[in-house]
């Protein structure tokens, strides 16, 4: 994943959501520790920025939902250690930005007027805070 190549990034980031099964321990445990020090290499190795491209990919791309699938996924894993919700807080935007295009996407699935911004945002609202 240190490879200089988005492709080389995206590749890694593919077999870290696949093959990587980190599982939340008490933080007491070595496993624990030894999870979190993974973590924090996966980050360093591909960075915030290129998370954000990720997520940020344009909706008219025929691969931007994988894109931004492998990113949720890999932030999701970072977002259990703690010492890294730091640097992860500015990728929030484009975590919203997702959620909401999913729910215009649902809401158009079921015959609803995706326009409707409240709606939209009670929606989001409950998937960050349920």
């Amino acid at each position: 994943m240190n490879g200089s190549r988005d492709e080389a990034k995206f590749a890694g980031l593919l077999l870290l959501v696949k093959h990587l099964s980190i599982t939340t321990t008490s933080p007491t445990t070595a496993t624990s520790d030894n999870n979190e020090g993974i973590r924090g290499r996966v980050l360093e190795a591909v960075t915030p920025q290129f998370l954000a491209r990720l997520l940020a990919s344009p909706t008219s791309s025929s691969n931007s939902q994988h894109f931004r699938e492998v990113a949720l996924a890999v932030l999701s894993t970072l977002a259990q250690d703690p010492a890294l919700v730091p640097r992860l807080r500015p990728l929030l935007k484009h975590v919203l930005s997702v959620l909401d295009d999913i729910t215009i996407q649902f809401q158009a699935s079921q015959g609803q007027d995706s326009r409707d911004e409240e709606d939209r945002m009670k929606v989001v609202e409950d998937c960050l805070f349920y």
